[in-house]
């Protein structure tokens, strides 16, 4: 299996989608964020949330549609890989090393932003568990639902559209680029359009969890013009809401996962 890991390690660092769009890119948009100070309570929590969503997502969902439809899983199945053992090893070694690369590249994130504000304490208002299990459903329904589109689509270019489509929504709606309190001043319709984003529920666990009320689902935000710190709602009434819909979507995104692959195989 090192050699898989090899293998995987290799087509990571020497593809332009992958490293420099899942790493370099997330880089330099975090050193311009921080740098510049375009930033709120949760836009540190959050961009580590959206770096795990390209990464293990987008990535993992490429990276499976190439094999797949190279004829890779066909010759497969004439090798001892074929036993359902091993078969298990060889996807549990594509789900470890893309959840692996997602976490470093998070924590890659964090601690930019700890160099770059030294003096600022960002983790004053942490609620460790919320924020830990959010991360935690985050990556685990990232890599299933990578898996799942690996497995149905047609093309890498449709592969890499519909990652990019969930990256890019996931970057605008979900109070990464635009906070919360310009989302629910100005139109707050986007908080019903979210929640057909999968990824909504567990970004809003760890954005609440980090710096928000684990009650209410609202986050501050210090309002210049008033001087005034005021709570904005991510959308979501209730913490345990988030909780068990992104637990409902793993399930959903897993048994889909297995079915495809199951279709694949006969």
């Amino acid at each position: 299996m090192k050699y898989l890991y090899r293998i995987l390690f290799f087509n990571y660092f020497h593809s332009i989608f992958g490293f420099y769009l899942g790493f370099i890119g997330p880089t330099l948009f975090a050193i311009t964020l921080i740098g510049f100070r375009f930033t709120n309570v949760v836009t540190i929590p959050s961009f580590m949330a959206l770096v795990i969503i390209r990464n293990a997502t987008t990535n993992l969902a490429v990276s499976l549609t190439q094999l797949r439809l190279s004829g890779f899983f066909s010759r497969l199945a004439t090798t001892p890989f074929a036993k359902p053992r091993l078969k298990f090893k060889f996807f549990a070694v594509i789900i470890i090393f893309n959840g692996a690369l997602s976490i470093f590249i998070a924590l890659w994130i964090l601690l930019l932003s700890v160099i770059m504000q030294p003096n600022a304490n960002i983790f004053a208002n942490v609620n460790w568990g919320y924020t830990i299990l959010g991360f935690i459903l985050l990556l685990i329904m990232s890599l299933l639902l990578g898996l799942l589109i690996g497995g149905l689509a047609r093309s890498n270019g449709v592969s890499r559209i519909i990652g990019l489509y969930l990256y890019l929504l996931s970057t605008y709606l979900l109070g990464i680029v635009y906070g919360y309190n310009l989302i629910n001043k100005y139109a707050p319709a986007i908080n019903i359009i979210t929640l057909f984003i999968p990824f909504d529920y567990s970004v809003s666990i760890i954005q609440v969890g980090w710096s928000g009320n684990v009650h209410n689902m609202t986050i501050p935000y210090f309002d210049h013009i008033t001087n005034t710190t005021v709570n904005y709602t991510v959308g979501l009434p209730e913490m345990w809401i988030a909780i068990l819909v992104s637990i409902i979507i793993i399930i959903l995104s897993g048994i889909g996962f297995w079915q495809t692959f199951k279709y694949y195989q006969k």
